[in-house]
């Protein structure tokens, strides 16, 4: 389908209310789609968001109903094809010379309603300076990492997606993040690194640590392995709290809780290192670990909720680990259906 100017501000609403957390999955696998399809929509898609940081996410007192412009627009399109004569609709999108006036003007409709509620959701300033921003995106089962312009690594997780500048300007090192990455950090105490992902705003001067925050999953993690970070809501960031060394946050999506775990989350950063490591640790936090790790649920059977274990894993294998805590617990599990499995009635002895 070719990229018409109508087609392509249909697109940047879509844009805008990805933004505003407000697209449905339809909209959203539709909007994906187009930005895959051309580098110049990933270029689109950048400059609005850098905007939109730019601003402070400024959002006008008019308040616009999207689905109601968006539709609008296309019912007008459509009763003016409709009113075109057959012979002349035969030509429209072939020859534009031949195209009719009514339909031209819509064309220029659909633009005035993109620059209209581009206004509305963010402020053009000319002078803002606009740097040149790249982006590194995984698919499933695919790890990537890259040294920012500051010397920061970072790897990241499958399905996830890093954007990122060219060059760090500014009062503070601004970076954006889908998904899951591990961070470490170059120290600079005059220009902060900050991550803004779907939820959470995330800040620090230098230090390790392992951000989760995938659109669709209704938990953000982050866990600190060196160094102090600030980790806070995008949309109340005095409620931010401020985590150290061996520290946990979750942010629970559907409660509006953000909560912090004084103690180590020591596998959090398993998915890069492929090393599963148990200290003495509850089976019950065993079972998360392994759940979480491998994107599984896990059953276990209320006889071992007090058992604890030790072991250390590398390259795992999820049923390999489940045979050996049947062997050592004296239990037995089973693969239920795809993904969901149970570990029966045994002893912690």
């Amino acid at each position: 389908m070719t990229d018409t100017t109508m087609d392509r501000d249909l697109y940047i609403l879509l844009i805008y209310k990805e933004l505003k957390g407000e697209i449905s999955e339809e909209e959203s696998h539709t909007l994906t789609e187009w930005l895959d399809a051309d580098p110049e929509h990933l270029e689109i898609e950048r400059n609005i968001r850098l905007d939109w940081q730019l601003s402070g996410n400024y959002e006008p007192n008019i308040k616009l109903d999207l689905e109601e412009e968006f539709s609008f627009l296309q019912s007008r399109i459509e009763a003016d094809e409709q009113s075109v004569p057959k012979e002349e609709a035969k030509v429209v999108g072939i020859d534009n010379k031949k195209k009719s006036g009514n339909t031209g003007k819509w064309l220029a409709l659909a633009a005035s309603i993109a620059l209209f509620i581009a206004a509305g959701f963010w402020v053009f300033n000319n002078s803002m300076p606009k740097e040149n921003w790249e982006y590194m995106a995984t698919a499933e089962n695919e790890t990537k990492s890259v040294v920012l312009p500051d010397g920061t690594e970072v790897i990241l997780n499958e399905n996830s997606r890093l954007d990122y500048p060219d060059k760090f300007l500014g009062d503070s090192r601004q970076i954006e993040l889908k998904g899951e990455a591990f961070f470490d950090v170059v120290r600079n105490v005059s220009q902060p690194f900050k991550i803004i992902s779907p939820t959470m705003e995330t800040t620090v001067l230098g230090t390790s640590f392992n951000l989760e925050d995938y659109p669709e999953k209704d938990e953000a993690l982050l866990s600190v392995f060196t160094g102090k970070v600030k980790f806070g809501r995008k949309e109340n960031p005095e409620g931010a709290l401020i985590l150290e060394e061996g520290e946990n946050a979750f942010f629970v999506k559907s409660k509006d809780e953000l909560f912090k775990m004084g103690k180590s989350h020591i596998n959090a950063n398993a998915w890069y290192t492929q090393v599963l490591t148990f200290k003495n640790r509850p089976l019950p936090e065993v079972i998360d670990d392994l759940a979480h790790h491998f994107d599984v649920t896990i059953g276990l059977h209320e006889s071992l909720v007090n058992c604890r274990f030790n072991s250390v894993y590398k390259n795992p294998d999820l049923e390999r680990i489940l045979v050996n805590l049947s062997s050592i617990y004296k239990a037995e599990w089973k693969k239920t259906n795809e993904g969901r499995y149970t570990i029966g009635e045994g002893s912690c002895n």
